[in-house]
């Protein structure tokens, strides 16, 4: 049997190494992509962790004011909170690290075209199987057998976020609120099991070949970008699971042992930034304390106070039902407007019943029903007119359509292209996407999106005017910029670069190159240059000119481009400027 397991394990070990030889060879570029797709998937799933558990959070600030059980408790979910905040600040920094190592700047995201339809319009996308080398990671982690101090320093923070939190939990097991009931206690410990398993750390780790590595060289050396970004990824993934885990484990045991705070929440079924609209099912809730057939109702009494002071009171099985628990909302409202649920409801309890006067909840319990919309609301962020050459940023909406879903309707005269590699400061300022014409004169914009419902809205054509980029400004730049009508000393003038300035009060920002230039010098005849220095000829003449000579710049012709990408350069002018030689 030994003889057959060793053959076994053999054949095993070779398909392994075929396979990283394989993947060394770039063989294997769908397999980069499906780790991207894994990737993207780990990242939505950490943000609806974050997103929940900041909901948590909320709520232990609101009720710790007021009430003794809660207040306990804050100081320790403060510190969980910390922690967990300080350790994903790090490795999204790291994160960043890897997307910034693209070699054109783009985090690795391009503009893709598509070869088998050219009339559909370019796809933005992250290309992950072009993430395939290890050289960036290594760099930062490794010098040769040895860690970095990058490496020593993310070792440490994976080791201390788990110390961290095992004094957070056993911090929480201590609390009062928490030690009379044994129950409360072993949830924690619960949460320590899964915190130790999905933090596990050990200097040496076994590998399929049976060799022992140092953790951080099991973990990254030599892996595809991609593959180390994955890792990263889980760790983040992992931090926010377990974070919200402990929240939810202090949250249901505060409420359980009666802590107060088990108020009324009403929980649309629709994310947040979706709408409810007229004839369609609202499909909101209320939950008290957590979902559980245990918690029971004594009575419902319940008004739905609409527009124009109407009002109706709500009958069960009709407008709602009663499930696990909670309260699930059925209606199917046709009017318009704003509406606030008000009355009483009583819930069974060890110590009696409890009561709760929904009508003067703060906030109220209002939700709003819409007009399903009809059309898309398309807006440039900065002017009503889009600038050929620009990632001009616009907002692009439809009420009750998902952002992410809205995509550009291809068409051959659209004149423009949409991207949503919108910049942090362009976001603050509301864009969602840039806006890129091709040609002056017209363009419109169309997209479509999915309504809630499921169905598709296309929006009509949003026109928009297409420009030229105002006409630059030139100067000589040696140290300082010396702009039209400075005086300036032969050496200044020789050594300078003819350059070129956007308008002062021009909004985009984008970089310009003087390519080509005529330059007269007193009564010398006018000459060109190639270029952006003063050279040759021309630089004879300015020797010879005499103090207080006029030299004239003209027919100054440029480029220029947004970021750090040349590729996409434009036709850029100056306009003329004169200097005073000194």
């Amino acid at each position: 049997m030994a003889g057959k397991s060793d053959t076994r394990q053999k054949m095993i070990n070779m398909m392994y190494l075929v396979f990283i030889a394989m993947l060394a060879l770039n063989i294997g570029k769908e397999v980069l992509a499906t780790i991207g797709v894994i990737n993207e998937d780990l990242t939505n799933s950490t943000n609806q962790f974050k997103a929940d558990s900041s909901v948590i959070y909320d709520k232990f600030d609101d009720l710790g004011a007021s009430e003794a059980a809660w207040a306990e408790a804050l100081p320790v979910i403060n510190k969980l909170k910390n922690y967990s905040d300080q350790y994903s600040q790090y490795l999204s920094s790291v994160q960043d690290f890897l997307l910034s190592s693209d070699k054109e700047n783009k985090n690795f995201v391009r503009d893709v075209k598509n070869n088998s339809d050219s009339s559909k319009p370019d796809v933005t996308m992250t290309n992950y199987q072009i993430m395939d080398s290890s050289e960036a990671l290594d760099e930062k982690f490794f010098d040769g057998d040895e860690y970095t101090d990058d490496g020593d320093e993310y070792v440490e923070n994976f080791k201390n976020f788990q110390s961290d939190l095992l004094v957070v939990l056993d911090s929480l097991k201590t609390l009062k609120i928490f030690t009379d009931t044994p129950e409360f206690v072993a949830g924690f410990d619960l949460d320590k099991i899964e915190l130790q398993k999905r933090f596990e750390f050990t200097e040496f780790k076994l590998n399929s070949e049976g060799k022992e590595l140092p953790y951080l060289d099991y973990e990254f050396k030599g892996f595809p970008l991609i593959a180390s970004l994955s890792k990263i990824t889980k760790t983040h993934n992992n931090l926010r699971y377990i974070e919200n885990k402990i929240l939810n484990t202090a949250l249901g045991n505060i409420r359980l042992g009666g802590g107060g705070g088990s108020i009324v929440d009403l929980v649309p079924t629709l994310s947040q930034d979706q709408q409810f609209f007229t004839g369609q099912n609202f499909g909101g809730r209320i939950i008290l304390s957590q979902k559980s057939d245990l918690q029971g109702f004594e009575s419902i009494d319940l008004t739905l106070n609409g527009p124009g002071n109407s009002s109706r009171t709500l009958v069960q099985d009709d407008d709602f039902t009663v499930e696990s628990g909670q309260i699930v909302f059925k209606n199917r409202i046709s009017r318009a407007g704003l509406y606030t649920l008000k009355g009483k409801i009583s819930k069974r309890s060890e110590n009696g019943t409890v009561d709760y006067d929904i009508s003067n909840m703060v906030p109220p319990v209002t939700f709003t029903i819409i007009d399903e919309p009809s059309n898309a609301n398309v807006e440039a962020i900065r002017m009503n007119i889009l600038y050929i050459g620009l990632s001009n940023p616009v907002n692009i909406s439809i009420p009750g359509v998902v952002e992410s879903s809205l995509v550009q309707v291809p068409s051959p005269d659209s004149n423009v292209s949409l991207n949503r590699d919108v910049s942090a400061k362009d976001k603050a300022d509301g864009a969602n996407f840039y806006a890129k014409p091709s040609e002056l004169g017209n363009a419109f914009i169309q997209v479509r999106g999915r309504l809630s419902n499921g169905t598709n809205l296309t929006s009509t054509k949003k026109p928009f005017r297409v420009k030229k980029i105002e006409d630059g400004i030139g100067a000589i730049v040696n140290a300082e910029t010396y702009r039209a009508g400075s005086t300036l000393s032969q050496f200044n003038i020789l050594e300078g670069q003819v350059s070129g300035f956007k308008p002062d009060d021009f909004d985009y920002d984008f970089n310009v190159e003087v390519t080509k230039f005529t330059i007269s010098v007193g009564n010398n005849q006018a000459l060109t240059i190639t270029g952006n220095y003063i050279e040759g000829l021309a630089a004879d003449y300015v020797r010879r000119a005499s103090s207080g000579d006029i030299i004239i710049f003209s027919s100054i012709e440029a480029i220029g481009w947004e970021g750090n990408n040349k590729s996409d350069a434009f036709d850029y002018t100056i306009n003329r400027f004169d200097i005073k030689k000194k």
